[in-house]
């Protein structure tokens, strides 16, 4: 009958028996390399160290590219400045030899710059949607932030933002990989950080160093020094010909509307950089690794 046939054990083919077993190893080899992976690297599989270490590892990559290729390609530019170990001065990024325009190729240096801008552009495209991601998978977990995601959404897609704005005209494009420039070196500082933190192998001692002597100064100076002072003072005095020229080509009140715009995003990049130094100074991890090491100095004491 139908039931009984229904209910007939199924027999495994060869076929069946091979896939069955090829998923098993395939499972099986795949955590022995994690487990050595982890192993290897110093991280503690029963946290989320070996996550938060992968991720800083990645980002560190980016990081260290991104600042490379900006020095490499623009440190010897007429529009890099001594504030980022450059020799020119940033009133180069709004040369009027050209008519104001999208694409004006005055220095040489358009080609770079695409490339450094699309870059940018898909990195933060990529970290935007990883957090909008995690947001949606992990919404009901207990480890879920949504402060912290919101924070890391708002940051991209302000990042996001300011590149476009940037990219639009070619002397707004050579200011803004300045600012660029200077944000990707404290990062790159920052995810060093996450890495020493979220790494066995390294020791408190070093841990402590780099974010005294290396991170924090860093932060400090790229975000409230570069950005305020070089960056926004060079948006505000130095390029008063140039918008003037731009309503003249465009149509008034322009450039009131764009520098409105570049003062709500800086001012909002400003107010997250003093919340993420007041989190950096007192950062909750560093702290409960300096008072991991400190027990573990008395045990041994005792």
């Amino acid at each position: 009958s139908k039931l009984q046939h229904d209910t007939k054990p199924k027999v495994l083919t060869r076929r069946d028996s091979a896939s069955s077993v090829d998923l098993a190893w395939l499972e099986s080899t795949w955590n022995a390399v994690r487990r050595s992976s982890h192993t290897a690297l110093g991280v503690d599989r029963t946290s989320v160290a070996p996550q938060r270490f992968a991720t800083a590892v990645f980002r560190v990559v980016y990081c260290a590219i991104a600042v490379a290729c900006a020095w490499r390609w623009f440190h010897g530019t007429q529009f890099w400045p001594r504030a980022v170990g450059g020799q020119g001065s940033t009133r180069h990024c709004w040369d009027l030899k050209g008519a104001v325009g999208m694409d004006e190729d005055f220095d040489k240096a358009n080609f770079f710059l695409k490339w450094y801008f699309w870059m940018q552009a898909s990195y933060h495209f990529h970290s935007l949607a990883f957090h909008i991601w995690t947001m949606i998978l992990w919404s009901r977990s207990n480890r879920f932030s949504l402060l912290v995601q919101v924070r890391s959404l708002l940051q991209h897609g302000m990042a996001l933002l300011l590149i476009a704005c940037a990219h639009a005209f070619a002397s707004t494009r050579r200011l803004g990989a300045i600012g660029s420039f200077a944000l990707d070196a404290s990062s790159l500082g920052l995810h060093l950080l996450q890495m020493a933190l979220n790494c066995e192998y390294v020791p408190p001692f070093w841990t402590l160093w780099l974010h005294r002597v290396v991170v924090i100064p860093i932060f400090v100076y790229a975000r409230f020094y570069v950005w305020p002072f070089v960056v926004w003072r060079s948006a505000v005095v130095e390029s008063r010909d140039w918008l003037q020229s731009m309503e003249q080509t465009l149509f008034p009140f322009v450039a009131q509307a764009m520098m409105t715009l570049f003062h709500l995003l800086t001012l909002t990049l400003l107010g997250l950089n003093v919340v993420l130094l007041k989190r950096l100074i007192r950062h909750p991890h560093l702290q409960r690794v300096l008072k991991g090491n400190k027990m573990r100095k008395e045990i041994d004491w005792d």
